[in-house]
């Protein structure tokens, strides 16, 4: 793509507050293609996950062509963000998904981070119960995209029971199916006992017990001596 591809872009994204430029945004109803967004531009102290979700619901209401998608992102993008775009092969520029993993891997937005974000997070000062449901979907539905899983019942079941099961296992085995990025439950349980055969089993419920916190608390204490005030003399 490009760079008066991205000017002519990056000059349809201009911020304007006067209600009838904004409207230049909408779908004309004579099939003439809509302009590009009117959205500020990327700071590097926005959240990216949050940038691009907002980006993409904006789209969908302007109703904008998906193929259009990238050079309208590109558009907005600023500092490193818009280095990421810029090392992507031409190939790759135009499209949307490819610059949405580039984006969200720059700024350590991955699968696992999401999923601490969906189990972890706690609501915000301010935010309202709506608002903390509305962003925990959010990181959920992120988590799920990043997965690579199909987003139907069994899809969402596969991807449950994988990271319960992943979160028994030793952090060697963790990491070593984590990087295999497996989603069949079978072929995780195939490549689970091949590493136990060459590795050895480790019995994690004794690894737990051995680091638990409640069994250093209940370690036996040394009687202490009684030392303090100097011994009594028989009269």
């Amino acid at each position: 793509m490009s760079e008066d591809s991205i000017e002519r872009a990056r000059s349809a994204t201009a911020v304007d507050n006067d209600e009838d430029a904004e409207q230049e945004g909408l779908p004309d109803p004579r099939g003439r293609e809509a302009k590009g967004p009117k959205m500020s531009p990327f700071g590097e102290r926005d959240d990216m996950g949050s940038y691009i979700h907002r980006f993409e619901r904006y789209a969908v209401l302007r109703r904008w062509k998906r193929e259009d998608w990238a050079v309208y992102l590109a558009a907005l993008l600023k500092g490193r963000a818009l280095d990421v775009y810029a090392r992507l092969a031409p190939s790759q520029a135009s499209d949307y998904d490819v610059l949405k993993q580039a984006l969200l891997r720059r700024y350590a937005l991955t699968e696992q981070e999401y999923k601490q974000k969906f189990y972890k997070s706690k609501p915000e000062k301010g935010e309202s119960p709506q608002q903390f449901i509305v962003r925990l979907e959010d990181y959920f539905l992120r988590w799920v995209e990043l997965a690579k899983v199909d987003q139907t019942f069994d899809g969402i079941k596969k991807l449950l029971v994988k990271e319960r099961y992943l979160a028994t296992c030793p952090k060697t085995l963790e990491l070593f199916l984590r990087e295999r990025a497996v989603t069949s439950l079978e072929e995780l349980g195939k490549i689970a006992k091949q590493y136990e055969d060459a590795h050895g089993k480790i019995d994690v419920s004794w690894k737990e017990r051995k680091h638990s916190p409640l069994r250093k608390q209940t370690k036996m204490k040394k009687p202490e001596s009684k030392t303090s005030g100097s011994p009594r003399r028989d009269r």
